[in-house]
């Protein structure tokens, strides 16, 4: 792993990450990372299986996708 602190493929380079939710079983995060030179944001879930950490999801998330995510999101937090 390439990541740091963050469970991600040795391809993966981790520019910045923030943990959004980290259990026993479950670690959520937001990642800005590059991967074969193009860099990208995505939100990532893991799961613990045994004693590593194994992605269950991943989401990349564009400036196109941004502003409709963020209002979907506030619209139903009223």
């Amino acid at each position: 792993m390439s990541g740091g602190q963050y469970p991600v493929h040795e391809v993966v380079e981790v520019i910045e990450g923030r943990t959004i939710y980290k259990s026993g079983r479950t670690w959520i995060a937001v990642l800005r990372y590059r991967l074969m030179g193009r860099e990208q944001v995505a939100l990532y879930k893991w799961r613990r299986r045994g004693d590593s950490w194994k992605r269950s999801a991943k989401f990349i998330i564009t400036k196109d996708m941004w502003g409709a995510i963020k209002e979907a999101v506030e619209n139903m937090l009223k």
